[in-house]
């Protein structure tokens, strides 16, 4: 059989048994298949469904589906957010006095990751996947990790599976965690506190988000690709100082060591500098920022560049609020100014959007 390498994750619902066992099935069945589904919806390519498996989902990735670790980590975060949302919501929603429904707040979510090796078994017409690494991302549900670090909800990689998709990059957001494994021995993890990153999402929670409806300009293009690649190539400087055509892209700040809210973006055209930072991140569905004119009129706008599902396409839209006075100036914009705003994305806005398809699907510009 073909021995296949990729990303292993696990989703495991915390407090399943001890839930399940003290509930009224009536009402437990229907709570906890809308959490688990609140899951699998997250589960987009590249990742793919491996097996359903009671209490936990089972997903793999091809091994260079990543092209950050980042991304990876939010990934796995809103997996998270969504199944704590869903939580919440019910619990706040309901009135019934059952077991069950009492019960919600004692779930919680786990997720683990892992890079290696595996097989595809076909057995009784399903497939199965088999091998030294499937038994060790299995194994890795049952460590002390909670209780040792004091983090109840957590994506817990192996240093293989951080080091392979660049989650080691952003130590500010991991702890390190090892445990000796039956037949596998010691083997060194590190963590990421779900919880911790929920809260911090709630605190930020305001949205900044420009429509195409309400913008001065707006630009779109559609075409073929996968989300999280499309996402990683709209805001990792590197890829953004080819498909923009710039000499030089930097960022710098932000949460941590990671891109996000209160990132500044510098971005060197021959012709002009451009300067923005980003003042709302969903990834992976859209980003605003707030840009300083690069024109030099002392003027500032919001924008806000998304990806919205078109069948089994993806369009990118790119739309511009109209223009407020900056910090260095107080009176509105004029209608020239406006004008000139709107003339600047007409020639490069689209060209932009161009040079993104051509660089995510590798077609000639």
């Amino acid at each position: 059989m073909e021995i296949t390498e990729g990303h292993l994750f696990m989703a495991d619902l915390t407090g399943y048994t001890a839930y399940l066992t003290d509930s009224e099935l009536q009402h437990a069945g229907p709570i906890l298949s809308g959490l688990l589904n609140a899951i699998i919806e997250e589960i987009q390519p590249p990742l793919e469904i491996a097996n359903l498996e009671g209490d936990a989902v089972f997903f793999r990735a091809p091994p260079d589906k990543f092209v950050s670790g980042q991304t990876l980590l939010e990934v796995n975060e809103r997996i998270y957010f969504s199944f704590a949302e869903l939580r919440r919501q019910m619990i706040a929603n309901t009135t019934c006095p059952c077991r069950a429904c009492a019960n919600i707040a004692g779930l919680d979510l786990k997720v683990f990751a892992h890079f290696g090796q595996f097989q595809m078994l076909e057995l009784a017409g399903r497939r199965e996947l088999s091998g030294p690494d499937v038994i060790l991302l299995h194994r890795m549900a049952k460590t002390n990790i909670r209780e040792a670090l004091n983090m109840p909800s957590y994506l817990l990689l192996t240093k293989a599976e951080a080091d392979r998709s660049g989650v080691s990059d952003h130590p500010v957001h991991l702890a390190p965690y090892s445990e000796e494994f039956e037949h596998f021995g010691k083997v060194d993890m590190v963590a990421h506190d779900l919880g911790a990153a929920w809260t911090d999402c709630q605190a930020t929670a305001e949205r900044v988000y420009i429509s195409k409806d309400s913008a001065l300009w707006s630009g779109e293009i559609e075409f073929a690709g996968e989300q999280l690649v499309i996402w990683d190539y709209l805001v990792l400087p590197e890829h953004k100082k080819n498909w923009m055509d710039m000499v030089s892209v930097s960022a710098a700040g932000g949460p941590g060591d990671r891109h996000g809210i209160g990132t500044d973006y510098h971005c060197v055209h021959a012709e002009a500098d451009v300067r923005f930072r980003i003042i709302d991140w969903r990834p992976f569905d859209y980003f605003s920022a707030l840009e300083v004119d690069p024109l030099g009129s002392g003027l500032c706008y919001r924008e806000t560049w998304e990806i919205v599902p078109a069948g089994a396409n993806w369009i990118v839209r790119f739309s511009v609020e109209a223009p407020e006075p900056g910090a260095d100036r107080s009176e509105p914009a004029t209608d020239e100014e406006r004008a000139a705003i709107v003339g600047l994305y007409e020639a490069f806005g689209m060209p932009m959007l161009e040079g993104l398809r051509s660089y995510v699907t590798g077609a000639e510009p």
